[in-house]
């Protein structure tokens, strides 16, 4: 049973191949902690549409939008030239405009960061395509990460934080007086623990042991 019971739908947008296993772990996260709904690609399914329309639709669908960028650019849609990762970042700011969208949520690879190069574009197009979406990015207020494992515990930060007010009504009453039940049983792997709140709180202190 979730920590934090909400309706809360987040999209989890990343390039796949070179951030699978964190995309799972952050993924694990949000359901154990907030049992959120989330939109990823995993869980499309077939479909008649292309799977830019796919996930377009998918964003337009979603509460928060988590995007995670490291030095990959992914798949480009043909008609665009863009990736199908960029084209859902570009969703997301339409629906965020358009007040569909509560807020955007990013976070990017380091760029002094140790990466394993075979995950690593090489093709000089795409390696400036994604060094024109980290600047795009910079018009949000991004969290960069040097090391994956800390990762998951950013982002169940932020969407806690982002759910206290402009997704307030996802918390039941009961539990909006209570103070948040993150426990040191989420401690990270890379020395993160998330403490309760004191009582009447439902934030959290965040340290490195």
């Amino acid at each position: 049973m979730a920590e934090l019971s909400t309706d809360v739908r987040i999209f989890l947008s990343s390039t796949f191949v070179d951030l699978k296993e964190l995309r799972e772990e952050i993924a694990r996260r949000l359901r154990d902690v907030f049992g959120a709904h989330l939109l990823i690609m995993e869980t499309f399914g077939s479909d008649a549409a292309p799977p830019v329309i796919s996930a377009i639709r998918n964003v337009r669908g979603c509460d928060l939008f988590v995007g995670i960028y490291a030095r990959r650019y992914g798949a480009v849609d043909r008609v665009t030239g863009k990736s199908i990762t960029e084209l859902e970042l570009d969703e997301a700011e339409r629906s965020l405009s358009a007040g569909i969208l509560s807020n955007i949520l990013l976070y990017w690879l380091d760029e002094d960061a140790n990466w394993p190069s075979h995950l690593s574009e090489t093709d000089a197009v795409a390696i400036r395509r994604l060094k024109a979406l980290r600047e795009h990015s910079r018009q949000h207020t991004y969290t960069p990460f040097r090391d994956p494992r800390d990762l998951p515990y950013f982002v169940i930060r932020d969407v806690l934080a982002k759910i206290r007010h402009p997704l307030g009504s996802s918390f039941p009453a009961d539990q909006a007086a209570k103070p948040c039940p993150i426990r040191e049983s989420y401690s990270g792997p890379s020395g993160w623990n998330f403490f309760p709140a004191p009582t009447g709180s439902i934030s959290t202190v965040a340290r490195r042991s």
